[in-house]
């Protein structure tokens, strides 16, 4: 082949992105030069968008190109047509004037149109379920193990191909337990000057001082200096501004103890913790865990490709409304489907 021009699109919103995610299109570049050493290959990703598609496709289409590519076909255009209608005699003539050619296609030696002559047993044994089991397994064990990368909102049901730990604690900050107030443990029981407000999402820098205390609320941070929640009803209000939007006094009524109603750093899962474990299937549960856990990406094992077919005359699409005469619907693709996936 003289030198020339080979594109390779790549059309993924995914790779569009992030073009590291693009296996398909370098594979492709190996094997055309392999095939066309001599040729200059262009690639580019563009995302899944029709116009973008179109745009692109008659940027490097042109009608000498389509007439080019069809003159290669053509020559073998019928046979290949012949070849999915199953017209032997047309088929087998082609092949015997091709000298040299030795035919891949296993052409079915049945002729269906003697009735009579069909074989009254089926030809093929039935098989225990254990050895149809063997079957598969054999086949399966051929299988090349392959991973990919997947956002974590498409990983429901895929097989984690690698152990995932946690890279920060949870939760990464001393975190109150009830709404209450965050005390200091050793002022014990007595009257608190309630210096500040502290809401789940709120920060607090400055540290509290011996009789004080800050109102907080369920799962906000602790403010420094504090060790100890005290429980909203445990306390007893002593005084507020007039408007009694803001409390500036309680009563502690019962001695706290350090820790009290707090979950310290790490508490729910510690730093370098395993969050999944190589082996696993993702459900619910593993994948919000790593999404509090900050992974957007993860490692899984690719899934084969499994296709089902159906086969039976009398079988209908299940999406089509009117039955037809001497017709049922398809269920068994669509039971198939769910229990694979």
């Amino acid at each position: 082949m003289a030198a020339g021009i080979i594109v390779i699109i790549t059309v993924s919103d995914t790779c569009y992105k992030n073009p590291s995610n693009d296996t398909s299109g370098p594979t492709l570049v190996e094997l055309v030069k392999g095939l066309f050493p001599q040729s200059i290959i262009q690639t580019t990703i563009i995302p899944d968008e029709r116009k973008i598609i179109e745009d692109k496709l008659k940027e490097y289409c042109s009608k000498k190109a389509v007439i080019e590519c069809f003159e290669v076909i053509k020559p073998i255009l019928h046979h290949a047509i012949e070849i999915i209608k199953n017209d032997t005699k047309k088929v087998k003539s082609v092949h015997d004037s091709m000298q040299g050619h030795v035919c891949p296609h296993k052409l079915s030696s049945v002729d269906v149109s003697k009735v009579a002559l069909r074989p009254r047993e089926s030809p093929y044994p039935m098989l225990e379920m254990s050895e149809a089991f063997n079957i598969v397994d054999s086949v399966m064990s051929q299988w090349v193990r392959t991973t990919q990368k997947v956002n974590i909102e498409n990983g429901l049901g895929y097989v984690v191909a690698e152990s995932i730990y946690a890279k920060e604690p949870m939760p990464p900050f001393p975190a109150s337990i009830k709404d209450g107030y965050a005390c200091i443990s050793s002022d014990g029981a007595g009257v608190r000057r309630v210096r500040a407000t502290v809401t789940a999402g709120d920060s607090f820098d400055l540290p509290l001082q011996p009789g004080e205390c800050a109102r907080i609320n369920t799962g906000a941070p602790l403010p420094p200096g504090a060790d100890c929640v005290v429980q909203v009803e445990d306390t007893k209000l002593i005084s507020a501004t007039p408007d009694n939007e803001t409390e500036l006094e309680v009563e502690i009524l019962a001695a706290p103890k350090p820790q009290q109603d707090v979950r310290p750093i790490g508490f729910d899962i510690a730093l370098g913790d395993p969050l999944v474990i190589k082996g696993a299937v993702l459900d619910a549960a593993l994948l919000g865990v790593l999404a509090g856990a900050g992974y957007q990406q993860i490692r899984v094992r690719t899934r084969p490709v499994v296709a089902i077919l159906s086969s039976g005359n009398e079988l209908q699409d299940p999406s089509e409304v009117i039955l037809k005469p001497a017709h049922i619907r398809d269920s068994n693709q669509t039971m198939l489907k769910a229990l694979l996936e």
